[in-house]
């Protein structure tokens, strides 16, 4: 129960620096977030990133989201990774990827997420 006390805070602390340095520097169109921008930011801020979007789609379904059941392929695939792992998947990614670099993040990130989880 402290873990999961101490991984909530954890998060939180994260979301509120990281929404902060974003809501500084940022634009909101289609997100806050483009590929360029997270490539630009720090390891931590990166992987406070990679965090919180996975906790996104994994807490969709209290906002209204689709049953579950749809994201099951996600929560498989994403059961052994580690928040470093996929900082340094979408990392990855984008510096194979120059040209996607002015999408938005969060599209990247589920693209991303669908090919690494043979969803495609």
């Amino acid at each position: 129960m402290k873990k999961k006390v101490m991984l909530i805070v954890l998060f939180l602390a994260s979301y509120l620096y990281v929404s902060n340095v974003f809501a500084q520097s940022v634009e909101m169109h289609l997100g806050f977030l483009k590929g360029e921008h997270f490539l630009k930011l720090s390891e931590s801020q990166k992987t406070s990133y990679s965090m919180g979007i996975i906790d996104g789609y994994f807490g969709a379904p209290m906002f209204g989201a689709k049953d579950k059941k749809e994201l099951n392929w996600l929560y498989t695939c994403m059961s052994d990774k580690t928040a470093t792992q996929l900082t340094a998947i979408l990392t990855k990614h984008l510096k194979d990827n120059p040209d996607q670099w002015n999408w938005p993040m969060h599209i990247l990130t589920f693209n991303t997420l669908k090919k690494l989880c043979n969803k495609e």
